[in-house]
């Protein structure tokens, strides 16, 4: 178990064999550590030079001989804080690089990007995606009448909390039944402009989302969850016109 946990957080199998042999013998030279952890001596040093890079090890020298000790658990701690850190500081900076790494992409490319989802996980990760770095969304909707319970409980609770803090705003094209009626009334606290269209002459038997350079759909379908995401400029960008389309003529009335 131990053994385990610290190949989580970043060492090699022979690195957390000899952190954990140093424990039980304490400070020690080269040669009893590696006997310690059934290790030749020359992998041992090199194991042990890494672990003090590391801040697992530290070493001091007498009589000419270096003698090593394993830090205390309590460092692992410290050592986590600092990953934590630094990752945080390395998500920022890739944000602002963001912009630099999307310019080399070839915006000649033909064919779309294709990723298939299935089941519960999948449909989550979409919607997840529909987050990243988006600030508004095009939608046909059918979130007000999902039937599977783990589903709904992450919209509510998960979803729609975490698109309000990103400031992602939404219109949205809903049918017209009292689940949707109801979903809508906190349509300005969440950022979004719902429209309804009459359920006798438009069934929505999937959610589409279009977003950024992509358009997901998804079946929400509690027996059949799963979904796509099509990730292309021109079709994305199609999509929207025949959204705003819709959109113009729910709101003269020729849809309702």
């Amino acid at each position: 178990m131990l053994t385990k946990f610290l190949k989580s957080i970043g060492l090699s199998e022979k690195e957390a064999q000899i952190y954990l042999s140093m424990l039980e013998i304490g400070s020690n030279g080269v040669s009893v550590i590696a006997k310690k952890s059934n290790l030749t001596r020359t992998t041992a040093y090199s194991v042990l030079e890494t672990l003090q890079k590391k801040g697992f090890v530290t070493f001091y020298e007498k009589n000419k001989i270096k003698y090593y000790s394993a830090e205390q658990p309590e460092i692992i701690k410290y050592i986590l804080n600092q990953k934590e850190n630094e990752c945080r500081k390395q998500e920022k900076e890739f944000q602002n690089l963001l912009p630099e790494f999307e310019s080399l992409i070839n915006k000649n490319q033909i064919l779309p990007k294709v990723k298939f989802f299935e089941g519960l996980d999948g449909i989550i990760e979409i919607y997840e995606d529909t987050l990243k770095n988006n600030k508004s969304k095009l939608a046909y909707s059918s979130i007000p009448n999902v039937q599977n319970e783990k589903l709904k409980k992450y919209i509510q609770e998960d979803y729609l909390s975490k698109r309000k803090k990103l400031k992602i705003n939404v219109r949205a094209i809903f049918q017209d039944t009292p689940e949707s009626r109801e979903f809508i009334k906190n349509d300005k606290f969440l950022l979004r402009e719902s429209r309804l269209v009459p359920v006798s002459q438009f069934q929505f038997r999937s959610e589409i989302n279009i977003y950024k350079n992509k358009i997901a759909m998804m079946s929400l379908d509690a027996n059949s969850m799963h979904g796509v995401i099509i990730e292309s400029e021109p079709i994305a960008e199609t999509q929207k016109a025949i959204f705003e389309v819709a959109w113009m003529n729910v709101n003269s009335n020729l849809l309702y």
